[in-house]
């Protein structure tokens, strides 16, 4: 009986909570967990971070760039919260790009700043 008393409210609250879109993240939620709470921030920094490995490890394995036609190369040492501040500094300062998707914001972000050795 306690598991129908719980499933039917987070179900209502799953449904609620959902809305159409084309991309799980935008530069606006981007910018907001950039600039928001520690744990906010924490998860804008691995989604940054989930974001450049992956391109990174396509990038390496078929030796294309993997989306958006934007090329970078993050140096060695570069940290968590150096890429967390380029892309958040870079959506501070694009707002017209900002309904736009994660992924594509990101690797934006970091090839304007990172750019790949042949277009630098």
């Amino acid at each position: 009986m306690a598991i129908k008393k719980f499933s039917l409210p987070a179900l209502l609250l799953c449904c609620a909570s959902m809305h159409a879109g084309a991309s799980f993240m935008d530069g606006n939620k981007l910018l907001s967990g950039l600039e928001g709470h520690p744990l906010d921030i924490a998860a804008s920094r691995a989604y940054v971070m989930g974001i450049a490995d992956y391109s990174q490890s396509v990038k390496a394995l078929t030796g294309r760039n993997v989306a958006f036609d934007a090329c970078f190369e993050v140096p060695d040492g570069v940290t968590a919260g150096q890429l967390g501040d380029v892309v958040k500094i870079w959506l501070q300062k694009n707002p017209q790009h900002r309904h736009f998707s994660g992924p594509s914001l990101v690797t934006a972000a970091l090839a304007a700043v990172y750019p790949c050795a042949a277009k630098r």
